[in-house]
C-alpha cells in the first residue's frame, strides 16, 4: 500500500499555486460498488443530484485524520484502508479538491446528515444523475480501475432510510 501524502505538503503546493481552499473529496468503495449520497433540496443545491462525501479541510490538518472524519461524518462508516489518491482538481474560486478513494469494511448502517438518500452502484450499472464534480470524480475512477462508468439523466436509485450509527 501507499503511504499516505502530507497534508501540509499538499497545502504549501496548493498556496504556491494560489490556492486559498482545499477541499477533500472521498470516493468510498465496499464490494467493487461506490457510495453516492443524495443531495436534499436547501439553497442553490439540485434536489436530487448524488455526489461524493466532500468537505474543507485546514492546512494543519493530518491528512488520514481528515479523510476518517470526512467519511464517518458523511456516513458512519469507518474507512479500512489507506486512501488511493486518484484526483487534484482546480476551480476558479481558488479552490482545490484533493480526492481519494478508501475502502470501508462493512456498507451498513449509513446514517445520512448533511443528505437525504445513498446507494452504493457499480458504475458499470447506470449511475444516477450526479454533480459535475462527481461525474469528472467517476470518470477518473472509471479510467483507473477499467470501468466504464455510464450516468443517466433522471435515473434514481432505490431510496435507503438512513439508520444510527452504533457503537
Amino acid at each position: 500500500m501507499s503511504e499516505v501524502p502530507d497534508l501540509g505538503l499538499l497545502a504549501s503546493a496548493a498556496q504556491r499555486d494560489g490556492i486559498e481552499q482545499l477541499v477533500l473529496g472521498v470516493v468510498v468503495r465496499h464490494d467493487d460498488k461506490v457510495l453516492l449520497l443524495r443531495r436534499p433540496a436547501v439553497g442553490d443545491a439540485v434536489e436530487g443530484e448524488w455526489e461524493i462525501p466532500t468537505g474543507a479541510v485546514d492546512p494543519g490538518d493530518n491528512l488520514h485524520l481528515a479523510l476518517t472524519h470526512l467519511v464517518r461524518d458523511s456516513t458512519c462508516l469507518y474507512p479500512g484502508s489507506v486512501p488511493q489518491v486518484l484526483a487534484q482538481l482546480d476551480y476558479p474560486a481558488h479552490e482545490r479538491l484533493l480526492v481519494f478513494a478508501v475502502d470501508v469494511e462493512v456498507s451498513e448502517p449509513i446514517e445520512l446528515i448533511d443528505h437525504d438518500a445513498y446507494t452504493w452502484t457499480s458504475l458499470v450499472a447506470e449511475t444516477p444523475l450526479v454533480t459535475e464534480t462527481t461525474s469528472t470524480v467517476l470518470a477518473i475512477y472509471g479510467r483507473l480501475h477499467g470501468i466504464h462508468a455510464r450516468q443517466r439523466r433522471g435515473y434514481h436509485p432505490p431510496r435507503h432510510d438512513p439508520d444510527t450509527c452504533g457503537p
